[in-house]
């Protein structure tokens, strides 16, 4: 009795939360499937309810506890996809594998499942088995232009490019949005890039196939045979060899900015400098409008929530540059234009400096004089580096042989 009570009682305050959130009183309706959940914890429909709520909100990790302890009470068919969903946006794809292969148990034929397999396969780089799971949803859903993008991304990756731009070529004829239209577009861009390549022989190659970033490099290596560092503590001979680098390219591709923004304090220095030699004017984010043109400057960039936020605050276009990539560690994301990738720890010569500074609150007068001297002396520095004897080669890289960078106004 006591049990058929609890599941009455908190059927109730479900039902309460479903009809508030029909409503659109969506905080209120949260409350009655966690008081619903208080009361019978085997209530699987109100930790469903709260699931999507969480999924909705982007709380991915708390949907995905919720809709873990659906499939644990209840372990059905759809609680498990909706938990393999949740875990492959998360990235946990070995659990999201798990949770898919109960699916197949109970379903072995169900395209949507096999779909996001082959999603899975894709990002782990198992491109053939990957394949194989699309033969269904290519019978299922001829029609769905994320299927035959898909298609041709597995196609790309066992380098068989030809089929890979028909497959990319009937999704962009399908795609119905700007959106979905824009995608499709770079992932032929992708396949482009990658037909010009034998093998994908330095980091820099790899970058530009993969994703059109222009990998300038350093001081301590050629400008043509660059790789990632470890570790990499920017000199003022680094800087001015990156920066050299990045204005004989921006002249001879002509690029087009309207506007230099330092996106951090650490960056002005930089900033100040890269505004000069490119004769293009320093602006702040409010000085900006929506016929700008922006080229965004970090000095090291760590957190990739940092561009991802600045570029949604704009009112304009903007292409990022990165003299030290330093968060790929922790996220996938990557700038237009990339001096060097360090996986461990990075830095710049005026960033002791800029730090003493503020954990002694110093006056902001200290802290512009700071960086006043940083930029003079990456002035100073770039003027009385020598060039690279090889930079036209390294210039060619990008303006004949490479073509398809991700910089606005690129010629």
């Amino acid at each position: 009795m006591e049990d058929e009570r609890n599941r009455a009682d908190g059927v109730r305050y479900l039902q309460r939360g479903l009809a508030l959130e029909r409503a659109n009183r969506v905080n209120e309706a949260v409350e009655q499937y966690r008081q619903a959940i208080a009361i019978n914890p085997h209530l699987r429909e109100a930790h469903n309810a709260l699931g999507f709520y969480y999924q909705r909100s982007g709380l991915l990790a708390k949907a995905a506890d919720a809709f873990h302890t659906v499939a644990s009470l209840d372990g059905d068919f759809l609680a498990y996809f909706n938990l393999g969903y949740v875990l492959v946006e998360l990235e946990r794809y070995e659990d999201a594998l798990e949770a898919f292969a109960s699916c197949l148990r109970q379903a072995p034929e169900d395209a949507a499942t096999h779909f996001e397999l082959a999603l899975i396969y894709l990002s782990r780089d198992e491109y053939s088995e990957a394949l194989s799971h699309l033969q269904l949803p290519l019978t299922n859903y001829p029609e769905d232009w994320e299927v035959h993008n898909l298609l041709g991304r597995c196609l790309l990756g066992l380098r068989r490019y030809d089929e890979a731009v028909a497959a990319l070529g009937r999704s962009l004829l399908l795609a119905g949005t700007p959106f979905a239209q824009a995608e499709v577009i770079e992932n032929i861009n992708t396949v482009e890039r990658h037909r010009e390549f034998r093998n994908l022989n330095t980091v820099k190659d790899q970058l530009y196939a993969r994703e059109g970033v222009i990998y300038l490099g350093s001081a301590a290596d050629d400008g043509l045979h660059v790789h990632e560092h470890h570790d990499f503590h920017f000199t003022y001979v680094d800087v001015a060899t990156t920066l050299q680098r990045l204005n004989a390219l921006a002249s001879s591709s002509r690029w087009q900015f309207t506007a230099i923004l330092a996106v951090d304090t650490l960056a002005r220095p930089l900033a100040q400098a890269i505004a000069e030699l490119l004769h293009t004017p320093l602006k702040t984010a409010e000085d900006l409008s929506e016929q700008d043109r922006v080229l965004l400057i970090f000095a090291v960039a760590r957190e990739a929530e940092l561009l991802l936020l600045t570029v949604e605050h704009l009112p304009c276009q903007a292409t990022a540059f990165c003299l030290g990539l330093n968060w790929l560690r922790h996220s996938k994301l990557l700038p237009d234009v990339v001096g060097i990738v360090a996986r461990g720890t990075c830095s710049v010569p005026w960033e002791s400096e800029l730090r003493q500074l503020r954990a002694e609150g110093a006056r902001p007068e200290a802290v512009l004089e700071c960086i006043a001297r940083a930029t003079m002396t990456i002035h100073t520095t770039v003027a009385s580096t020598p060039i690279d004897p090889n930079l036209p080669r390294q210039i060619r890289y990008y303006t004949r042989v490479h073509r398809r960078v991700n910089v606005l106004g690129h010629e």
